[in-house]
């Protein structure tokens, strides 16, 4: 695939920076969104991003598992249990999942492409990250158990550019309690503020056969930047510009998103 070159790509970090900061500026997110952190936990040694998740590592971080379901029940106690890690270096940000599920044979797991949508027909686990504390754009990360990548950049809280291509890495299995997840994303791909120490985050998950999504903080059977808690912890980082990332200037669809899982109206925009 292509790569920008570097002053290619800096044009872009520069827009990309600006959307988050100037053409959306900071909104207030409701006292119980606020109220909800997960602490990043810096480490020396990184996990082997291998989808098993044994690394000696994982056991410094301080996991969540306050999930609540989106839909079909606004609000009520998951199925199933989600447990979720978050750990950094100077490079990367590691997220480890532990998803249980009391029949493991019917996890749904079958896309085996990369950038082809989750939501319709898998079970995942979503990142979404606003470094910015913006509470309008940001970040999403989706994975399976196949370790499948599909990520997108938020313009808004409901339109997302799915052209958007970063480099990152994940991986994942099935096992007896379920399924695991591990992904390592560059901060380099990310365009961040180095001084801020506390980003917007949020985790999702979906189970596909009982039509169930979950979320650390929703509101109105919806998660988006707007909708999130807090990572806070993040020290002694590097400027992030978003500098890795795959496409070059080109025409690409902007798209309504639906957190459920199926993508509407498009709308070309030009992507850098």
């Amino acid at each position: 695939m292509l790569r920008l070159d570097l002053n290619s790509a800096t044009a872009a970090a520069a827009v990309l920076t600006v959307s988050f900061v100037l053409a959306h500026p900071a909104v207030a997110q409701d006292e119980t969104a606020a109220d909800k952190v997960i602490r990043a936990v810096r480490v020396d040694t990184p996990p082997t991003i291998d989808g098993v998740l044994d690394d000696a590592v994982w056991a410094q971080a301080e996991p969540i598992s306050d999930f609540v379901q989106v839909r079909p029940s606004d609000g009520g106690p998951p199925s199933e249990t989600t447990e979720v890690y978050l750990l950094y270096d100077d490079d990367f940000l590691y997220v480890g999942a532990r998803l249980e599920d009391s029949d493991p044979d019917l996890i749904a797991a079958n896309t085996m492409r990369h950038n082809v949508g989750l939501g319709r027909t898998d079970d995942r686990l979503v990142l979404i990250l606003d470094p910015f504390n913006t509470g309008r754009g940001g970040y999403r990360f989706e994975t399976n158990a196949n370790g499948v990548r599909h990520d997108m950049l938020y313009q808004n809280v409901s339109q997302v550019q799915t052209a958007w291509d970063a480099i990152w890495d994940t991986a994942g299995s099935i096992d007896e309690n379920g399924w695991l997840t591990e992904m390592a994303i560059p901060f380099k791909s990310l365009a961040f503020d180095p001084n801020e120490d506390s980003w917007g985050f949020n985790f999702a998950r979906g189970i596909r056969r009982r039509g169930e999504d979950i979320a650390w903080v929703s509101r109105n059977r919806s998660y988006n930047p707007s909708i999130a808690g807090r990572a806070t912890g993040f020290e002694g980082l590097s400027q992030g510009v978003g500098l890795d990332i795959v496409p070059s200037l080109a025409l690409v669809d902007s798209k309504f998103y639906d957190p459920g899982g199926s993508d509407s109206q498009t709308n070309p925009s030009l992507n850098v």
